[in-house]
């Protein structure tokens, strides 16, 4: 059990269907989603202000049933690293972005971005748990890297990126 969480994103998907139903939780944590499709249902909720999502597939048996189901955050882990030129030495002021992996909540954006310090050095401080890609550029997409790392609940991982063994490809 944790702390109520008041204003989160609440998003439920039939399995099979295409279109989310969205709520936003009242000050006690509350959501309620009416006139869902019987068979699996995905739910998840984001906390907007973290951005840390908790997510569950609830089975619903027949038409009429009414289920309640509690959602809770993981803890966040984190992730920093060290972005290198090609030669080795630190890549000062790059752009670093990340995104999950396996965001089975297509419609929820967890991405982020963040600038290396002089040193080359990068960190991000909350992160949803499970599988990240880090890409780093020099900040005119001339010179790309990129990374993955598993992230865990409540521990930090590191993630060093070195430019050179990647391509930003043009937008048609």
């Amino acid at each position: 059990a944790g702390l109520p969480v008041a204003s989160a994103s609440t998003y439920a998907r039939s399995r099979g269907l295409a279109y989310d139903r969205y709520a936003q939780t009242d000050a006690g944590g509350n959501f309620r989603f009416d006139y869902l499709a019987v068979g699996d249902v995905s739910l998840a909720a984001v906390d907007t202000t973290t951005r840390n999502v908790a997510s569950v597939m609830v089975p619903l048996a027949s038409q009429g049933a009414q289920v309640t189901q509690d959602l809770h955050f993981p803890q966040p882990g984190s992730v920093g690293g060290t972005i290198t030129r090609a030669d080795g030495s630190p890549a000062g002021d790059a752009c670093v972005a990340l995104w999950p992996l396996n965001n089975a909540l297509g419609y929820v954006d967890i991405s982020d971005s963040t600038r290396a310090d002089a040193a080359g050095l990068y960190e991000f401080a909350s992160v949803v748990p499970g599988p990240l890609a880090i890409h780093a550029s020099d900040c005119n997409d001339t010179l790309n890297g990129i990374g993955t790392v598993t992230v865990a609940a409540g521990l930090r991982s590191t993630l060093d990126v070195q430019f050179g063994n990647a391509l930003k490809m043009p937008v048609p």
